[in-house]
């Protein structure tokens, strides 16, 4: 019996011993992962703000008349040139 004792524990330390480097190893390899992926995180949160800045100055729309005028040459039109065209969608096709 004290034999099948000694033999269990020499076989239980080294494994246990084992399973806690195991651990630990895991640990930080996962610490690494995460500390990567909040670095990507901000530098995503960083890169959609400079985006969104983009986005409002693109959206501006002193820039769009801007466009329109000087580089397209458009022009505002006085309501009385606008035609309204209306549609009589009464009648059906074969009619």
């Amino acid at each position: 019996m004290r034999n099948l004792l000694v033999w269990l524990v020499a076989i239980l330390v080294p494994l246990m011993l084992f399973l806690q480097v195991n651990q630990a190893y895991e640990y930080q390899r996962l610490s690494t992962t995460i500390r990567k992926q909040r670095s990507q995180i901000t530098e995503l949160i960083e890169e959609n703000n400079r985006l969104d800045v983009g986005r409002a100055i693109l959206e501006n729309p002193a820039r769009i008349e801007q466009i329109a005028t000087e580089e397209l040459g458009l022009s505002v039109i006085e309501s009385q040139r606008i035609i309204k065209v209306r549609l009589n969608n009464s009648r059906r096709v074969g009619e």
